[in-house]
């Protein structure tokens, strides 16, 4: 009877010996598993601070840019396709030759916790590439003087993407003049401003059309072509805005031949900025417009009225 007591009291010490060398390597393996998750969240905290902070560097650089016309960027690439911007000595060189003030740089590189923010700016034409174009935006090619040296048969081409939507509403106004330099504007007609929805798949639905019949359902497979030489009532074409309503467009435009508007060109300077902060990447780009591609605020394109009379109380 001893002896069989002996051997049950050895197989129970061997059983719970098993059993704790279960339950330690269970609980290694879960505080593993804790510690892991736990570096995960703190390096995604930190990675997400990071990104915040390359993009509002991003952001700012994107500003500055603001500043200078499209015209002097595209000027400042001489015979050169692009120019690349690396550090801040270089963007101060840069910035100096425009008189921007370059007193906050320092501070903006220092923006990036640790070991600061590394950038890469680049200068470049935009040459027949997509434009996107909100509907708080509007995007103008303004002729002016040039209408009066175009050739016979310029057209400007207008391929268009819908982004985000299937489809969305672009209303096309055209602006004519005469007796250049002391412009005479010819006054508005509905026929100078039509409203087209382009569809990139089925039809037109787009629910922030209102009387959807009253716009004309156009295939963003099918170009659009606006002749330049347009005369009206004796009055020359001098702008072509486009206004989008409801969603966002890419706009793509062209010449039918190059150089066949004179000095009317539709390349933009496109500025890209990358920015590092301790291995976080963030990006931003913008196309900033010539002097034949700005006009007035898209504010003025609409009018507010009601039943009683503009802008009356009900």
């Amino acid at each position: 009877m001893k002896i069989c007591l002996l051997k049950n009291n050895g197989k129970y010490e061997a059983q719970a010996l098993m059993i704790t060398m279960i339950v330690l390597v269970v609980s290694v393996v879960i505080g593993m598993a804790i510690y892991s998750r736990t570096l995960r969240d703190r390096q995604s905290v930190i990675n997400e601070q990071e990104s915040s902070e390359a993009l509002e560097v991003s952001d700012s650089l994107i500003d500055i840019f603001s500043e200078i016309s499209g015209d002097d960027l595209l000027t400042s690439l001489g015979m050169e396709d692009s120019l690349r911007i690396e550090n801040e000595t270089q963007l101060k060189e840069y910035l100096n030759k425009f008189g921007v003030d370059t007193t906050n740089l320092a501070a903006l590189s220092n923006t990036c916790s640790n070991t600061g923010a590394s950038f890469v700016i680049t200068i470049k034409p935009s040459t027949g590439e997509y434009i996107e174009v909100r509907d708080d935006m509007a995007l103008s090619f303004v002729l002016g003087n040039n209408s009066q040296s175009l050739n016979p048969n310029c057209d400007m081409s207008l391929q268009f993407e819908p982004r985000g939507t299937k489809s969305v509403g672009l209303v096309i106004q055209k602006i004519y003049a005469t007796n250049y330099p002391n412009t005479i504007y010819k006054e508005y007609e509905p026929d100078d401003m039509l409203a087209y929805c382009i569809y990139s798949g089925g039809s037109c639905d787009n629910e922030r059309i209102i009387s959807s019949d009253s716009w004309i359902p156009t295939s963003s497979s099918t170009p659009m072509n606006i002749h330049l030489n347009e005369i009206k009532d004796t009055y020359s074409l001098d702008e072509v805005r486009l206004l989008v309503v409801g969603g966002v467009l890419a706009v793509k435009s062209s010449l039918s031949e190059e150089s066949c508007a004179g000095n009317f060109d539709l390349t933009m300077a496109k500025v890209s900025v990358e920015v590092n902060c301790n291995g976080v990447s963030r990006g931003k780009e913008v196309y900033v417009p010539r002097e034949n591609n700005t006009s007035y605020s898209s504010v003025f394109d609409y009018a507010i009225y009601n039943d009683n009379g503009l802008l009356e109380p009900y």
